[in-house]
């Protein structure tokens, strides 16, 4: 890859154990592997649904269109779990700052405004009533094998999976192109950080960034 789109990823670098950052863990509510998630964005949904990803689509434009609010799909977000994940898992880190927070009793059209409801009874978690498309993902996390010999060859080659993957569904849209991580949050690609080196280098970049909008706005 070219040095600008190695650049372009690493503005999308983020410290993803910070307030705010949630994650939806892929293969657990039907919307199949993580390459039709790439391509689709997360629909929602249940285990039920269609394998094919045409037919998913086709199922999610239905519900949405026909069903009341509290039936229709939805995608389930939440902080970060480090605790015992399957060692298969892979996770989206999805931005939804920008989606409208509700209570279940409020009747806002999913169609038309991106509604969130919090689950009070379940640590941190959301749940999202409409579509998360690519272009709101932020970052891919995977379970890292160790630090021993194998294990690092392990995590590499899923690694190299993970990224296959991305380039032939990103091909001509490398903008979508995502960081991963582990769930620690060392930085696995396109650079490879330990956690602490990700704080530092987020914290160096905004604060950087920060200081060039303030120069550009006190310009002459």
């Amino acid at each position: 890859m070219s040095p600008e789109i190695i650049e372009m990823i690493m503005k999308k670098v983020q410290d993803i154990n910070a307030l705010g950052v949630v994650q939806h863990q892929i293969g657990y509510s039907g919307e199949g592997d993580l390459r039709d998630v790439l391509i689709a964005g997360l629909l929602g949904g249940t285990m039920d649904a269609p394998k094919d990803l045409k037919e998913r689509k086709e199922s999610w434009v239905e519900w949405q269109r026909t069903k009341e609010n509290s039936q229709r799909p939805s995608v389930l977000v939440h902080k970060i779990n480090k605790e015992t994940p399957p060692r298969e898992m892979k996770g989206l880190i999805v931005d939804i700052s920008g989606y409208r927070m509700v209570d279940e009793t409020n009747k806002i059209n999913p169609n038309k405004t991106r509604t969130v409801r919090e689950w009070n009874f379940f640590d941190g978690t959301q749940e999202v009533y409409s579509r998360i498309p690519p272009r709101l993902f932020r970052g891919i996390f995977i379970w890292s094998e160790g630090e021993s010999e194998w294990g690092r060859k392990a995590t590499r080659e899923k690694v190299g999976g993970v990224v296959t993957t991305m380039l032939d569904v990103f091909k001509d849209r490398a903008n979508l192109l995502l960081p991963i991580y582990d769930l620690v949050g060392n930085l696995l690609w396109p650079k490879q950080m330990s956690y602490e080196e990700v704080k530092k280098f987020v914290a160096e970049r905004d604060k950087n960034a920060g200081t060039e909008e303030t120069n550009f706005g006190t310009a002459n």
